[in-house]
């Protein structure tokens, strides 16, 4: 089943469609995959899968403040390596991370933003 999740679609999986890889035939139409609530003892066959035990709800919050080099500079040194060698990894995975501004287009009211740009 594929939900949208704080704007993210998100599918969500039990252990047997997670184990199979059924939830490939919809990889290009989602940012997650979740498996809900796996028993523990199922934890290392998801691992060995390619999938990361985590807690139900991830969130971070932060002030919204000029730029993306302020926020870092607000952070602990420690805070700022750990951010940094994240992107590091997300890019030797093949990853793209981008920061795009909010524009009208984007409704509080609904999960989704529209963009005036043309699609790729």
């Amino acid at each position: 089943m594929i939900v949208h999740s704080l704007g993210l679609p998100v599918a969500l999986v039990d252990v047997d469609q997670a184990m199979s890889g059924e939830w490939r035939d919809h990889e290009h139409q989602v940012d997650v995959v979740r498996v809900q609530d796996p028993p523990h003892h199922a934890w290392p066959w998801l691992r060995e899968a390619g999938f990361h035990p985590k807690p139900q709800v991830i969130m971070w919050r932060a002030e919204v403040l000029e730029s993306e080099d302020t926020y870092l500079a607000a952070l602990s040194g420690k805070d700022r390596y750990d951010i940094r060698s994240a992107y590091r990894r997300a890019g030797e995975a093949g990853l793209l991370i981008r920061t795009e501004t909010l524009t009208p287009n984007c409704s509080t009211s609904s999960s989704s933003c529209t963009s005036d740009r043309s699609p790729a």
